[in-house]
């Protein structure tokens, strides 16, 4: 099946390593931009669901996202 990326914000009193370890545990993270936004995917359903589960504030389409990525960070990940 096709994966699915989702663009996500967790709370910004949370440590980078916290949110990133609450997205990694809902999907890949596929990117990593400035203000917290994080780039996730995932072949598994239900990802939307996983990620607010995991504290989640703002979840929104992160196609997009993915193409504004500028520099490789260890192959698959970019920084928006």
């Amino acid at each position: 099946s096709d994966s699915i990326q989702l663009a996500v914000v967790y709370p910004p009193w949370w440590s980078a390593a916290r949110s990133a370890s609450a997205a990694a545990s809902s999907g890949d993270i596929a990117a990593v931009g400035r203000w917290g936004v994080l780039v996730v995917r995932s072949r598994r359903p239900g990802l939307q669901a996983r990620l607010r589960a995991t504290g989640a504030l703002w979840i929104m389409d992160g196609s997009a996202a993915a193409v504004c990525a500028d520099q490789a960070l260890g192959g698959a990940a970019h920084v928006l």
